[in-house]
């Protein structure tokens, strides 16, 4: 399994009627020799920084470039993403965790948790939402994480999916 573990800051955009709260995370740059020193980790490859104060170093420049944001914030992100299908469904991590998210490999990767009620929903009909605008709520349950895989992958006429542990918690 493939793991990924380190610190993310996360813009915290508060609700603007019509738009709903959103979180943005973000990791270091996927260009080292970038001055900007910071990537969104959808756009990063789900690169975190190694050590919280890499994490606070990047935190002015991020204020910087998006003034839409009411709060960034620290956290620390741990994820095990399986790498095949035998995994999702028979790895004993994965089977046995509370707290799931789904990788779905598009034509980017969107991470998938489970919907949560009066939050928004992008991907109407299938049954769970974005990890970033559920307020990072995954889903609790390897059956119900299985099927919005299926469901994704099935209406996305065939896009790879992955199974995922997902563990947040906040540093500030």
């Amino acid at each position: 399994m493939k793991k990924i573990s380190g610190f993310v800051c996360v813009g915290v955009r508060e609700k603007q009627d019509p738009y709903p709260e959103l979180l943005v995370c973000y990791g270091p740059p996927s260009d080292p020799s970038s001055e900007r020193g910071f990537d969104g980790l959808y756009f990063n490859g789900f690169q975190t920084f190694s050590t919280l104060l890499s994490a606070q170093k990047a935190l002015p420049n991020i204020r910087e470039e998006f003034d839409q944001f009411s709060a960034i914030r620290i956290g620390h992100v741990w994820i095990q993403v399986a790498e095949t299908v035998d995994e999702s469904l028979h790895n004993r991590t994965i089977r046995n965790s509370k707290s799931l998210i789904v990788f779905w490999y598009r034509d980017t990767t969107t991470l998938m948790g489970r919907f949560v009620e009066g939050r928004p929903c992008s991907f109407k009909p299938i049954p769970g939402a974005d990890l970033f605008e559920n307020g990072l709520e995954p889903i609790t349950n390897h059956e119900s994480a299985i099927y919005i895989a299926s469901e994704a992958s099935r209406q996305s006429g065939g896009s790879q999916v992955a199974l995922a542990t997902f563990k947040f918690r906040w540093v500030d």
